[in-house]
């Protein structure tokens, strides 16, 4: 079973955005993408191999560059796997049309398993939660009300119970991941590298087809839309010398139609703390 870091933030983009479906009309119609032609197999690196080329001291963190922005984010993925405890906050903002949604992200793991929870407020209001048990593989996901504060939520109704296979047979993605995209080396068209004052920081354009195979799956199925169609994805993230990932932040904007197109934009900005 994968185990990698869930951040359930960006599925409320698309909850917001088929919410703005039923009120704005945008713009003419928009080709649809097939995306039963890619295979995820086929996109993915082979992740293990590359994390033990790591351990193995065969990547090393002075010599990377711009092109290995795929393996250096594969990298940190794993290190986050397999960390003792981790908390990741993100905020950002979803823009569509004239209307503006807010989100806070909570993420916290340790060896037991992980919980997390989404806040998104503005025309609509969402508060989700999940608790994922490593022991039994299951995973609860809840749904509550936001409080007026905007910042808390109240939960009543029985969670919804998975599996970890199960989850990924309806929503396309295990949960877990640090991000619903697929990053490999098949996906980043481009990517750019710098030196931080921490470390490393990467950039990178994921082909705006390929890389969301997984994803559409999983904003369809929370948000009731048709699958959408992407402009562009970035994914920044900036890592210190022993490949911890310090921060990262994602930037999308995709169309979603429903005999008209409205078109949304998203930019999420995380931060993981390795303490409690």
């Amino acid at each position: 079973m994968k185990k990698k870091l869930m951040i359930t933030a960006l599925v409320i983009v698309a909850v917001f955005c088929g919410y703005i479906i039923g009120n704005i009309i945008v713009g003419k119609l928009n080709g649809s993408v097939d995306y039963a032609k890619y295979s995820e197999s086929a996109l993915r690196d082979n992740e293990d191999a590359i994390y033990a080329n790591y351990k193995a001291g065969k990547i090393k963190y002075d010599s990377l560059k711009s092109t290995d922005a795929a393996t250096a984010f594969i990298i940190v993925t794993k290190q986050i796997e397999n960390t003792s405890y981790v908390k990741i906050i993100g905020n950002g903002t979803v823009k569509a049309a004239i209307a503006n949604q807010t989100i806070i992200d909570y993420f916290e793991r340790d060896s037991s398993g992980y919980k997390s929870e989404t806040l998104s407020d503005g025309f609509i209001k969402i508060a989700d939660k999940a608790t994922y048990d490593k022991k039994t593989d299951k995973i609860s996901l809840y749904k509550g009300s936001l409080n007026n504060d905007g910042k808390s939520a109240t939960y009543k109704d029985k969670p919804t119970v998975y599996t970890s296979e199960e989850y990924k047979k309806e929503r396309g993605v295990y949960p877990g991941e640090l991000v619903h995209h697929i990053v490999s080396s098949k996906t980043v068209i481009s990517a750019t590298v710098k030196n931080t004052s921490s470390g490393k920081q990467f950039t990178m354009t994921l082909d705006p087809k390929s890389s969301v195979i997984n994803y559409v799956i999983l904003m369809a199925k929370n948000s009731n839309i048709s699958y959408p169609t992407f402009n562009h994805v970035t994914i920044t993230f900036e890592i210190d010398k022993n490949f911890n990932l310090l921060n990262y932040s994602t930037d999308e904007e995709y169309i979603v139609n429903y005999g008209f197109n409205v078109v949304c934009k998203s930019v999420i900005n995380f931060t993981a703390y390795y303490k409690k």
